[in-house]
């Protein structure tokens, strides 16, 4: 208790004289004849830390299931430029992703993605995942 009561007396003493207790480490630069001495200048007392308000997370965010949705779609660009997804094959896989992004659009809707949607959804990216996968390598030749 008694260290306690020093401790806090010592706070009290140097924070009533902020002229001592915070003046620059540095010395003052002598004068010169042209410039006269300017008088160090206290530094700013820091502000006491307030603790922050964590940002309540949005419940509608899917940032995860998006990228992959949008890695989905550069991978069949990819393979249609490419040549290993055919126009029909790109069409098809094209058309699960559209799928996808509707079932996104309808678990944002009622303003909260819940987790089984989130689990529903990521299932659904990952068959259509494989379907790109198997699309992309099967034997069709490649542009040459």
């Amino acid at each position: 208790m008694l260290k306690t009561r020093t401790l806090v007396t010592a706070v009290v003493a140097v924070l009533a004289l902020p002229g001592l207790a915070f003046s620059q480490a540095t010395p003052a630069k002598p004068a010169t004849p042209a410039q006269p001495a300017q008088p160090a200048q206290p530094a700013q007392p820091a502000k006491p830390a307030t603790p922050a308000q964590p940002a309540k997370p949005d419940p509608t965010a899917t940032p995860g299931i998006e990228k992959r949705q949008e890695l989905h779609r550069k991978r069949i660009e990819q393979g249609k430029q490419s040549g290993e997804l055919t126009g029909k094959e790109a069409a098809k896989l094209e058309r699960g992703q559209t799928k996808i992004q509707e079932m996104i659009d309808k678990a944002k809707a009622d303003g909260k993605v819940t987790p089984e949607e989130r689990q529903r959804i990521r299932a659904a990216q990952q068959k259509e995942e494989k379907k790109i996968y198997r699309e992309k390598h099967d034997r069709q030749s490649k542009k040459k």
